[in-house]
C-alpha cells in the first residue's frame, strides 16, 4: 500500500509540474533588462532588424521587386497585436471623443500558402451629440491554396471562401479587395507598428533623442536589447498638434520601448516587440490614452488551429459585391 500511494503522489507531481512548465512557458521577449547594452550591441540590433526590413540602403538599392519576403531572412510571421486608444478634444467649439480597442493575433507565410489571423475591432466616435459605434470579429485563413475569410458586424456574419481559380472572376477579385480592405489591418498591424518605426529612424536618430536607454540579456540562445523611449519620442511619433510645451512632465508613462531579438550563433534577427504606454491631458480640452504592444516572431509554419467550419463558407461565387457592400455600411468607420 505504501508503494502505490508513492506511486500515486509521484504521477501527481509529475503532472503538476508538466502543467506548471506549459503555463510558465517563456516567451523569447522575456528576459531580465538591467544590464546597459554597449553602444555596439545596441547600433548592431538596431542595424540589423532594418537590414532585415530592407530599410537600409544596400537593401533598398539591391532589393527585388518582385521579393516575398517581408521580412528578410524569414519565411513567415507569427504576431500578436494589442491597441487600446481614446482622445478627447475640442473642435471648432464641438467636443469630439474617439476610442479604439483593436486585437490580432495569428501567422501566415509570405508565399502566402498558408494563414490563420484572427481579431477584433471595436471603435467608438461621437461628436457633439451624435455618436456611434462598431465591432467587427474577423477570421483570414489560407488552407490547401484555398483563401477563407469570416466577418462578423454585431449579429451579422459573411464567411466567404475563395477557391484559387476564384482570381480569373473580375466580381470575384472585386469582392476579395472588398474585404481586403477591412482585414488587412489586421494581418498587418504588428509588422506596420515595428516596420514604422525602425523606418523613421537610423540608430544615430534615434539617440540624439534625450534618456534613450538600452539594456541587453544575453540568456540563453539570444541576445535582447531593450530600447526604453524617452518623452521627446513618445511626443513626436503622436502629437498632432494637441500636445502642449508641458507633456514631457505632465504625461504619464508606463513601458515604452521595444525589444530586438538576436540569434547569438548567426546573429541573425529574430523578434521584435514594441510597447507604447502613457497618458496625457492639458488645460486645452484635450486628452489622450494609449497602451499599444505589438511582436512579430520568425515563423516557418503555421502552427495555429484552423475553425472547424471552414467547408461551410460560401463559395465567392454564390455572392455579390452589392451584397458584400451592404453588409459592410454597418461598419461606418
Amino acid at each position: 500500500m505504501k508503494k502505490k500511494i508513492i506511486a500515486i503522489v509521484a504521477v501527481v507531481l509529475v503532472v503538476v509540474l508538466t502543467c506548471s512548465l506549459a503555463a510558465c512557458s517563456k516567451s523569447m521577449f522575456d528576459g531580465s533588462y538591467k544590464k546597459e547594452a554597449t553602444s555596439e550591441q545596441a547600433k548592431s540590433s538596431w542595424d540589423g532588424i532594418r537590414v532585415a526590413f530592407g530599410i537600409d540602403s544596400a537593401s533598398l538599392a539591391t532589393a527585388s521587386s518582385d521579393s516575398e519576403e517581408i521580412v528578410k531572412g524569414w519565411t513567415g510571421v507569427k504576431f500578436t497585436a494589442s491597441d487600446v486608444y481614446s482622445s478627447a478634444y475640442s473642435y471648432n467649439g464641438e467636443a469630439r471623443e474617439y476610442s479604439q480597442n483593436v486585437k490580432s493575433e495569428g501567422s501566415f507565410l509570405f508565399d502566402g500558402s498558408a494563414m490563420a489571423v484572427s481579431g477584433a475591432v471595436n471603435t467608438k466616435n461621437k461628436r457633439g451629440d451624435k455618436s456611434n459605434e462598431a465591432n467587427l470579429n474577423a477570421g483570414i485563413y489560407i488552407k490547401e491554396d484555398v483563401l477563407y475569410t469570416g466577418l462578423t458586424i454585431g449579429d451579422a456574419s459573411l464567411n466567404v471562401q475563395f477557391p484559387a481559380d476564384s482570381d480569373k472572376d473580375i466580381a470575384a477579385s472585386a469582392i476579395k479587395n472588398k474585404l481586403g480592405d477591412v482585414t488587412d489591418e489586421l494581418s498587418g498591424i504588428a509588422i506596420n507598428t515595428i516596420g514604422n518605426l525602425v523606418y523613421q529612424l537610423t540608430y544615430s536618430e534615434l539617440m540624439e533623442y534625450t534618456g534613450i536607454k538600452a539594456y541587453i540579456d544575453d540568456s540563453g540562445k539570444y541576445n535582447r536589447i531593450k530600447y526604453v523611449f524617452s518623452a521627446d519620442l513618445i511626443y513626436d511619433l503622436y502629437d498632432t498638434g494637441y500636445f502642449g510645451d508641458d507633456f514631457q512632465t505632465a504625461a504619464k508613462f508606463g513601458d515604452c520601448s521595444i525589444i530586438i531579438v538576436t540569434d547569438k550563433e548567426t546573429n541573425s534577427f529574430q523578434g521584435a516587440k514594441i510597447s507604447y504606454v502613457f497618458s496625457y491631458e492639458n488645460d486645452k480640452d484635450f486628452s489622450i490614452s494609449v497602451n499599444s504592444t505589438a511582436s512579430i516572431e520568425n515563423c516557418s509554419q503555421i502552427k495555429a488551429s484552423y475553425p472547424s467550419n471552414l467547408k461551410d463558407y460560401k463559395n465567392v461565387k454564390d455572392i455579390s459585391i452589392g451584397d458584400v457592400t451592404n453588409f459592410l455600411k454597418a461598419l461606418n468607420w
